[in-house]
């Protein structure tokens, strides 16, 4: 999760325009993956899942 935390940031930054969203969003996107990191299937890239779970909220 950490090598994908700034590639995380930077996409967040892109589609949300308020900055204390971004970090808040980021923040709530890290808790879930971690929480359902058993769901995932990490023979596939980590990225879109990740960013998969931020655009949910």
């Amino acid at each position: 999760m950490r090598e994908n935390s700034r590639m995380l940031l930077s996409y967040l930054n892109c589609v949300v325009q308020d900055v204390a969203s971004v970090d808040d969003l980021f923040q709530e996107t890290m808790v879930v993956a971690w929480r359902r990191l058993g769901d995932c299937d990490l023979s596939v890239p980590f990225g879109p899942w990740l960013r998969g779970i931020a655009t949910r909220w």
